[in-house]
């Protein structure tokens, strides 16, 4: 079964926070939550396996990671200030998308049309 046909099978209709630009107010750094947009993504999370967890730096392995598939793109963690799209998982916690998973030489081979992420729990601001 293809990953679209998942998508479209087991995948929910989330609905994706963008976080805005900030800007420095008198120096210090500002998020600008006014400038925040929404827009709907099918998405399938599924948590990561004891494996996955090995290859996660130590300090970041008490979070939880999950694998996120989506036929939209999402934009990620952009050190050292701009955050990833953000989505509430179906318990209420809210995960960042971190970095998109790389096979871009499988995609050009096998012609791919979805993508796949790592996503972060995080707390709420």
């Amino acid at each position: 079964m293809s990953i679209t046909n998942l998508l479209l099978r087991y995948g929910k209709l989330k609905a994706v926070t963008r976080p805005g630009p900030g800007m420095r107010i008198k120096g210090q750094w500002q998020d600008n939550p006014a400038g925040n947009t929404q827009f709907p993504a099918t998405i399938s999370m599924q948590p990561f396996g004891l494996r996955e967890m090995m290859l996660i730096a130590e300090g970041e392995r008490p979070r939880r990671w999950m694998w996120v598939y989506s036929d939209t793109a999402l934009q990620g963690v952009v050190p050292p200030r701009q955050k990833g799209d953000r989505l509430t998982y179906q318990d209420g916690t809210v995960f960042e998308i971190q970095n998109a998973a790389d096979f871009a030489e499988a995609a050009a081979r096998l012609s791919l049309n979805h993508f796949k992420y790592k996503a972060a729990a995080i707390e709420q601001d």
